[in-house]
C-alpha cells in the first residue's frame, strides 16, 4: 500500500523536551547522519537524506526497519515516519512518527521530540509503553554523546534475553548483589551519584540519568572514560520481558569492553533471564 493511502493514527503522543549543551548543527548531523545514529543509538544505520529520504536502523537482525523522511528542514525539524511499520486499525493500516524540533539557544539546543500517532487498544498500549519508556534512555544516550563525546567512534555491548520471570523478580535480580550490585540504601534518584560492586561492571560510580523502579536505569560510568549505563526491562516484542542490557563506552581497550560482556552473557544466563 502506498504511503498516501494509509490512514495516519491519531490519539497519544509520546513528548520530550531536553535541553542540550552543544549547538544546533552537531544535534542536526547526530540525529540525521548515519556515522554519528551509530554513536548513541542503533547498531547499524543508513541514511538517504532530505524529503522522500529514508533512515535505516538495525539492532542485529532481530530489530531493524526503515523510517520514510517526511520533512527534512537542517538545524529546525525532521519529520519521520517510525520503524515498526503499519499498524492495523480499524480502518486499515495506521503508521506512527516522530518529530525531533530544534532551536538555537545560543551554543546550546533545545530538542523536542514528539512520537504521535498511537491508537487505542492492548496492541497500542504495549507499543506506546515501550516507545515511551525507549524513548526517555536514548534521548540521554543523545545528550550524553553530545555532550562529552561528540565524533567519537561508540563501542558497544550490547545483550538481550528473554524470560519468563515477573518484571519484579527479574528488576531485583538485574539490580542486586548478583548482577550490578546497585548500592540503593539512600535511595536512587535521577541526578544524583550512585555506586555499584557487582560481578558484572565490578565497582563503579557514576551519576544516575533515568531511574523507574519498574524497570529502567540509565547512568554515566565514571570507570568507562564517562561511558553510558542502560538496563532496561522490555515488553515491545510481546506479553513476556525481554531485559536489555547495555554498556556504550568511548576510547577504552576493547579487551576491557569485551570481558565486560562475557561477564554479563554468563551472568544473565546464571540468574535464569
Amino acid at each position: 500500500m502506498s504511503a498516501s493511502s494509509e490512514q495516519t493514527a491519531t490519539g497519544r503522543t509520546a513528548d520530550f523536551t531536553f535541553e542540550i549543551n552543544a549547538p544546533v548543527e552537531d544535534v542536526w548531523a547526530a540525529i540525521t547522519e548515519a556515522d554519528h545514529l551509530t554513536n548513541w543509538f542503533p547498531l547499524t544505520a543508513e541514511v538517504k537524506p532530505g524529503q522522500g529520504g529514508t533512515m535505516f536502523m538495525a539492532w542485529g537482525d532481530a530489530c531493524k526497519g526503515t523510517c520514510t523522511i517526511e520533512v527534512w528542514e537542517p538545524n529546525k525539524l525532521l519529520r519521520t515516519t517510525f520503524m515498526e511499520g503499519p499498524q492495523e486499525g480499524p480502518d486499515g493500516p495506521m503508521r506512527t512518527f516522530v518529530d525531533y524540533r530544534l532551536e538555537s539557544n545560543g551554543g546550546a539546543t533545545t530538542l523536542r521530540l514528539v512520537h504521535s500517532g498511537f491508537g487505542e487498544g492492548a496492541h497500542w498500549d504495549q507499543l506506546y509503553n515501550g516507545v515511551s519508556r525507549g524513548w526517555a534512555a536514548e534521548l540521554r544516550s543523545l545528550r550524553h554523546y553530545l555532550e562529552n563525546h561528540f565524533g567519537k567512534r561508540r563501542q558497544v555491548m550490547w545483550k538481550q534475553h528473554a524470560t519468563t520471570l515477573s518484571d519484579p523478580e527479574v528488576w531485583a535480580k538485574l539490580t542486586g548483589a548478583g548482577c550490578l550490585g546497585l548500592d540503593s540504601a539512600s535511595g536512587i534518584k535521577q541526578g544524583e551519584r550512585y555506586r555499584a560492586d557487582g560481578p558484572a561492571l565490578g565497582a563503579i560510580s557514576g551519576t544516575v540519568l533515568l531511574y523507574d523502579e519498574t524497570g529502567a536505569l540509565a547512568g554515566t560510568v565514571d570507570e568507562l572514560n564517562k561511558g553510558y549505563l542502560r538496563i532496561e526491562i522490555d515488553h515491545c516484542s510481546g506479553p513476556e520481558a525481554s531485559v536489555w542490557f547495555w554498556v556504550s563506552a568511548y576510547d577504552i581497550p576493547e579487551e576491557r569492553l569485551n570481558a565486560v560482556e562475557s561477564q554479563v552473557e554468563t551472568i544473565l544466563g546464571a540468574l535464569a533471564i
